[in-house]
């Protein structure tokens, strides 16, 4: 069942806790499905209703001000640089793609040549090495230039 639904054997267990039907075989617990995929989803409507309900004025009240405050947080990181729009971050790993592609589009042609005289499948290897370790220097120093800005900018 954990691998079924991507949980962890600690979760597991704390829903063996919570009531998860099970049998013993061999002297272990099982879950038996589909019974605890049902309960299971049960639980969690139970446990999503349950943290959405307000029970009380003040429940709400409380609620409501610890969204305010984690809110203020996300807000003093952002400011303090700690924390980063996934906008800004997906602009920035697309143009390390670009650079990747456009450096491994590259290899074919620059290197063609140069694997043409290989003698044998070793020296051909030793020759693409070469050319990945060019493509991952470059690829590494487009990187510190792209910091060396981001500190200027500041």
């Amino acid at each position: 069942m954990a691998v079924e639904l991507g949980l962890s054997q600690r979760q597991i267990t704390n829903l063996i806790r919570d009531g998860l039907p099970t049998v013993v075989r061999r002297g272990r617990k099982v879950c038996r499905w589909p019974e605890s995929l049902r309960w299971y989803v049960q639980h969690q409507i139970q446990a999503a209703a349950k943290r959405r309900a307000p029970t009380t004025r003040k429940g709400a009240d409380d609620r409501r001000a610890e969204a305010e405050a984690c809110l203020k947080e996300l807000e003093l990181a952002q400011k303090e640089g700690q924390l980063v729009t996934v906008a800004y971050h997906e602009e920035r790993v697309a143009a390390i793609l670009t650079r990747l592609r456009s450096a491994l589009m590259a290899v074919p042609g620059k290197w063609s040549p140069r694997l043409l005289g290989c003698q044998s499948a070793p020296e051909a290897l030793a020759r693409l090495r070469t050319a990945i370790r060019e493509v991952m220097t470059t690829m590494s120093q487009a990187d510190e230039d792209d910091a060396d800005e981001e500190t200027a900018d500041a």
